[in-house]
């Protein structure tokens, strides 16, 4: 832009105006009529999502009021994604008692930065490798319910040998059994510093832990007892998430100390360049854009800065 020029950008998901959340409800005025899908964060990271199909009230000027009426004490943030058929929109809300924290790009990995000013969470050494974590979970939206995308264990047998007695009956059992658990986790980078301040920095990645068994198992009494479980090797494989994750809502890293850190991926307002003169022409536009699953209202305002 020409230093003659000054310019201003509102991005805005507008149709929902605010969320309000009070000890016994959570209400959301929006605009529109359409499908309201709400997600609820509690402090043991536990969730729950529904739909509100109508709204509880439309007052005069034609804003409408949906409500969910539940005990909030518990609860530490909200999504909410209203379709309307033709958009959707969308807003949160998070307690002031957490943490927030920033997404950002870096060479097309997702990283979440904590302001300094915060606690640093409490990092673990993953199973000893040397790779310094912190838990992470990322809640997503799909066709009106959201998902969470945290933890898969599984168990499966690779090669099984069976022995028998003389009458035929089986009574040892080895196996080659692999057991392999998929974690979501934050990797502590450091301290970083952005736009003059400092931040802790960590990378967002997908760990993919795999242990390999040999097991005895013997009949004794008609019960199988396990006699012999031996660990036959090790797998660790760390994989980066990448930027964008264009359906999730929050991304969230706990500690082992309780504390919880939020971020949001969409923004319900964004406000770039200048502040718009009081007392000076301007010329403004509106036009709506689809950012990732958000549409947005977005308002572009210039001027002369002289003449």
């Amino acid at each position: 832009m020409s230093k003659n020029y000054g310019y201003n950008i509102v991005l805005e998901s507008s149709n929902i105006l605010y969320i309000n959340v009070t000890p016994t409800c959570i209400e959301v005025y929006t605009l529109d009529k359409g499908d309201l899908s709400v997600l609820i964060l509690f402090s043991n990271l536990t969730y729950y999502n529904t739909t509100l199909t109508n709204p509880s009230y439309v007052l005069e000027n034609h804003t409408y009021i949906y409500i969910l009426n539940t005990d909030t004490s518990n609860i530490i943030a909200v999504a909410t994604i209203l379709e309307t058929g033709v958009a959707r929109y969308y807003d949160s809300w998070i307690s002031n008692s957490i943490y927030k924290a920033y997404i950002i790009n870096i060479n097309g990995d997702l990283y979440l930065l904590i302001p300094k000013a915060y606690p640093k969470p409490q990092t673990i050494n993953y199973k000893s490798t040397g790779n310094y974590v912190v838990n992470a979970t990322i809640l997503y939206y799909n066709q009106q319910k959201y998902y969470r995308y945290n933890y898969l264990w599984y168990r499966y047998v690779r090669d099984a040998y069976f022995y028998t007695n003389a009458s035929g009956t089986v009574v040892s059992k080895e196996y080659i059994v692999n057991e392999s658990e998929i974690d979501y986790f934050a990797i502590d980078k450091g301290l970083m510093a952005l736009n003059g301040n400092d931040y802790y920095a960590f990378a967002l990645s997908v760990f993919h832990y795999e242990e390999q068994y040999y097991e005895n198992w013997s009949l004794t009494n008609e019960v199988w007892i396990l006699t012999n479980r031996t660990l036959l090797s090790t797998y660790l494989d760390v994989k980066p998430v990448g930027f964008p994750i264009y359906n999730s809502v929050f991304i969230v890293l706990y500690d082992n100390s309780g504390n919880i850190y939020i971020a949001t991926t969409y923004r319900h307002r964004v406000v770039i360049g200048n502040k718009i003169p009081s007392s000076w022409p301007v010329l403004s536009t509106s036009y709506m854009l689809r950012l990732g699953m958000i549409d947005y209202n977005v308002k572009v305002t210039v001027w002369r800065t002289s003449i």
